[in-house]
């Protein structure tokens, strides 16, 4: 009875001197994040131990031997992401650079297939040249022409390469202005792709198959358009003694004031821009003003060294009107943002016209495409 509990409490004290189990698991070769295809990836199998101490007090270990290595072969993965091209407005005979390019997602390398299409249906007047170039080196990858509209590429990318192509176009200099070419560019990998995934070390693997981007490539034109609206300011002077009627007749004294309504909807400045009226005859240039608002309107010129509409009339019947062209006209100054609006004040741009003036001219030298309801006023006053 004695013994028993001797070797009882012995194999107590045994229990509660183990240490806890300790795995070894997974000692990976090389670098964890290499994980290129085909990277051999070599690990232990599980081996467990077991601390523990004696009843004198003596440390033991006990090790369950290895049952061998474990190698794993990281299988591919294929895929890209592609950037796109932006539209691009160019001026006749201008050349314009258009960069975008493809990445490898992959975790090996892989055949793209790039495809280049030109569509000329807007192509107008004249020709284009379109050459797609390497980015690398600016070697000539293909020509597109109205008669051999599409171009292909291979190109085999490394994993993480990254492949720059660019557009290198050309207007024709007699094009037609708003005329314009469309370039669709496709890429496709070789092999079948896997969807985009972010893997357990953080890395993104993956991508896309099939890409398919359009740039429009426009010549630059503006679209400006004029109206022109009256209204009239008339005394009752000719109304009959004690009549209340309030009829509005045009009669000496009366003012007529003309506004003037422009927009620029297009695509670029217009320049060298020419506005240019005829005064009715039986009246006097009553005034020139940039608004016929209470709140002045702000012309803004987009680029150039204009500060604003410069104003000049003739007395002439047929002055020449294009721009820039001073015989037989004389100036009465530039329009600015302070100018002060009319009817509210009797202070005009810089003055009053002789009584015999036949024409008005407004000249500017870009008129913005942002320019969209702006307004001038000018008016006389019947004789």
């Amino acid at each position: 009875m004695k013994l028993k509990n001797i070797v009882f409490l012995t194999f107590a004290f045994l229990i509660l001197t183990l240490g806890a189990a300790q795995a070894v698991t997974f000692t990976a070769t090389g670098n964890p994040d290499d994980t290129l295809s085909g990277t051999v990836i070599t690990a232990l199998a599980t081996q467990e131990t077991l601390d523990y101490s004696d009843v004198n007090g003596n440390a033991k270990t006990q090790v369950t031997p290895s049952t061998g290595n474990i190698n794993i072969t990281v299988l591919p993965v294929y895929g890209f992401s592609a950037g796109a091209l932006a539209d691009r407005n160019l001026y006749k005979g201008q050349t314009v650079t258009n960069y975008a390019g493809i990445t490898n997602e992959g975790n090996a390398s892989d055949n793209y297939t790039l495809t280049f299409a030109g569509n000329f249906t807007a192509a107008g007047a004249g020709t284009w040249t379109i050459n797609i170039r390497r980015a690398s080196d600016n070697s000539l990858l293909g020509v597109l022409t109205a008669g051999s509209t599409t171009t292909s590429e291979v190109r085999s990318v490394a994993e993480d390469g990254e492949f720059q192509y660019y557009h290198q176009i050309t207007s024709p200099s007699g094009g037609d202005a708003g005329a314009n070419i469309v370039i669709t560019t496709t890429a496709t990998t070789g092999s079948t792709p896997v969807g985009q995934y972010t893997g357990a070390n953080g890395l993104t693997y993956g991508g896309v198959g099939t890409f398919t981007d359009t740039a429009t490539y426009t010549i630059a034109t503006p679209l400006l358009t004029l109206t022109r609206t009256a209204t009239t300011d008339a005394p009752k002077a000719n109304n009959p003694v004690g009549y209340s009627g309030g009829i509005h007749d045009i009669v000496p004294g009366a003012i007529i004031t003309y506004t003037l309504t422009y927009s620029n909807t297009g695509n670029s400045s217009g320049e060298s821009v020419v506005l240019v009226d005829k005064v009715p005859p039986n009246t006097n240039l009553a005034h020139i003003n940039q608004t016929g608002n209470t709140t002045n309107v702000n012309i803004t010129v987009a680029q150039g060294n204009s500060s604003g509409w410069a104003v000049y009339y003739s007395t002439q019947d047929s002055p020449q009107k294009d721009y820039g062209n001073s015989t037989g006209w004389t100036s009465l100054g530039t329009l600015t943002t302070s100018t002060t609006t009319f009817p509210s004040s009797n202070t005009y741009v810089s003055g009053n016209a002789p009584w015999n003036a036949t024409w008005v001219k407004w000249e500017k030298q870009y008129v913005d495409q942002a320019d969209d309801g702006k307004t001038l006023t000018w008016g006389v006053t019947v004789r």
